[in-house]
């Protein structure tokens, strides 16, 4: 279904996702090519556990 995605509304660390969704569209990639690549990019990189530790520390009472 997202081939036949004609507008996006993206929030937040969402956007990263959107963006990159937006570029692939543009460029004719298959969705489930981007998702793969893009999934194993996050992992890679651990953006989301440097996410989340960050968000903790920023929590964390003084």
């Amino acid at each position: 279904m997202l081939d036949q995605v004609k507008m996006l509304s993206t929030i937040s660390g969402g956007t990263f996702t959107g963006a990159k969704l937006a570029l692939a569209q543009a460029e004719n990639r298959a969705t489930l090519i981007f998702f793969d690549g893009y999934y194993n990019l996050l992992a890679k990189t651990g953006l989301l556990s440097l996410g989340l530790d960050q968000l903790a520390t920023d929590l964390a009472p003084i």
